[in-house]
């Protein structure tokens, strides 16, 4: 039997896969394999065709450059009482009896009686949500292992804390007169607008003047005398960074910086501002990245998916208070 030892790729096709098999066929599906797909990657230049072919590297970490849970320090500072019921009351005793009644009385009678003071508030539960989805694509390709993330766990995360950066900023700068479509009240107000409008005498408005150690003086005389808190232990404050840094400015302009000696980088002048301790109690300082009623504190050049393009209120809020200079 006479068998060639030198074959052409025609001659073994037609061997192997039967005499319809087309060398210029294989060619035309390859070449078509190498053009889908070729399509570069954004920001990636010079690779021209054949990048299919190319070894590629699917990174299993999610690059992240966005806030992170320990950066919501407002909600899990304040304390939460659950509401079984849509109605929450609660009482508020404002007053023991009378404070300038007369206490002597003569022998044989009675001392004046006392009355004590309550309030009864009510509020009804309000609900906050963000609604989020992932496509059928990206939930099948990562069922075959060819999504670097868990789209359903990462999407399950980011609507989570897209809520709870809401929730942050809502408890500072909520307004009730910001409405849905149908006219329904489904906001609270936020604590700029609570101090303003309930207790406008607590408010300190530097009128632009920067905040000093001798402003911390003041506030701890006025929790005292006025709120009646003797105990500061619990007491929490927050600052946006610039006015920490400002402050850590002063004092840097106001007594010589002391030199620390570290082992690794050798001197190093400054020290962290941890709080101030004033003749009442102690103040901490905290930075929130949350305390301006947007991010970065500037508007946005184009409009979100959601947000109306010009927010409305029902009622304008006549209250100016400049946050920064601001406590409570």
């Amino acid at each position: 039997m006479d068998t060639k030892l030198v074959k052409s790729f025609e001659q073994m096709g037609r061997e192997m896969f039967g005499e319809n098999f087309s060398g210029d066929k294989v060619v035309e599906e390859l070449a078509k394999a190498i053009s889908t797909g070729s399509q570069l990657p954004s920001g990636v230049a010079g690779m021209g065709d054949m990048s299919a072919l190319r070894l590629e590297n699917l990174d299993s970490t999610m690059t992240s450059v966005l806030f992170q849970e320990s950066h919501l320090k407002m909600f899990n500072s304040i304390p939460r009482v659950p509401s079984a019921q849509p109605l929450f009351q609660w009482n508020r005793r404002q007053r023991y009896g009378s404070s300038r009644g007369s206490v002597g009385f003569p022998e044989g009678g009675a001392p004046y009686g006392g009355t004590s003071s309550w309030e009864r508030f009510t509020i009804l539960n309000k609900y906050y949500g963000v609604r989020g989805g992932y496509t059928h694509q990206a939930l099948i390709t990562g069922q075959m292992g060819g999504a670097q993330v868990d789209p359903v766990a990462e999407e399950n995360r980011n609507r989570t804390l897209e809520l709870l950066e809401k929730v942050e900023r809502k408890i500072v700068f909520g307004d009730k007169l910001i409405k849905d479509g149908s006219a329904n009240e489904t906001h609270y107000d936020g604590l700029l607008k609570q101090i303003a409008s309930g207790a406008s005498d607590s408010v300190i408005d530097k009128a632009g003047d920067p905040l000093d150690f001798e402003d911390f003086e003041a506030f701890g005389e006025r929790l005292v005398t006025v709120g009646k808190l003797l105990n500061f232990d619990r007491l929490r404050s927050f600052y946006t960074p610039h006015v920490l840094s400002d402050l850590a400015k002063l004092k840097t302009q106001s007594e010589r910086a002391a030199l620390r000696q570290d082992a690794v980088s050798g001197y190093r002048p400054g020290t962290p501002l941890k709080g101030y301790d004033s003749q009442f109690g102690f103040f901490g300082f905290d930075s929130s990245i949350f305390l301006d009623a947007v991010e970065n504190g500037s508007p946005l050049g184009t409009g979100e998916d959601n947000a109306p393009a010009t927010p409305v209120t029902g009622t304008a809020y006549a209250v100016t208070v400049d946050q920064s200079n601001t406590t409570d």
